[in-house]
């Protein structure tokens, strides 16, 4: 009986234990990009696509959105390459050619609009990740930020 009893403990404690392992990821934004928190240790973007793997739609999103914050610094080095390339050559009094700075500042725009839906994407794929593995949890008002077009111009809408 005796056995019995520890058996089904130890069962018990293995499995609450293992439970126990799957933390929630905490997501920050400053300055210098993105800083991923699970179990009190930093992630970056690759340890975060493994960490997600349990979660398949969690894990796409982030992903998708690892993608989108590659190809925006990409685009915001060309662009501020660009700009800055011509503030260069006026600050020397050669004739800079401006369209190039104009061509920058188009490339720049279009790369925050990269950063902008990496964004949403990134804190979309970690809600669904934190919700599946803390069925206790409620979602957080979360709001989106988005750039839109249309007829009337570009703006910017917020989505509840």
């Amino acid at each position: 009986m005796k056995r019995i009893v520890l058996l089904v403990f130890l069962a018990l404690f293995v499995s609450t234990t293992r439970q126990a392992q799957e933390q929630e990821i905490e997501m920050k934004v400053n300055f210098w990009g993105y800083k991923f928190m699970k179990d009190g240790e930093r992630l970056n973007w690759k340890e975060l696509q493994e960490a997600t793997t349990a979660v398949e739609n969690a894990n796409l999103l982030i992903k998708k959105a690892r993608g989108q914050h590659t190809t925006s610094i990409i685009l915001a080095v060309v662009g501020g390459g660009l700009i800055g390339w011509n503030l260069g050559q006026a600050s020397n009094e050669d004739d800079p050619n401006y369209t190039l700075s104009y061509v920058g500042a188009g490339i720049a725009a279009v790369g925050m609009g990269f950063s902008i839906s990496s964004f949403n994407r990134v804190n979309k794929g970690v809600d669904m990740y934190n919700l599946a593995v803390n069925k206790t949890a409620h979602y957080q008002f979360q709001p989106e930020l988005l750039v839109v077009s249309n007829s009337n111009g570009i703006g910017l809408t917020m989505r509840f």
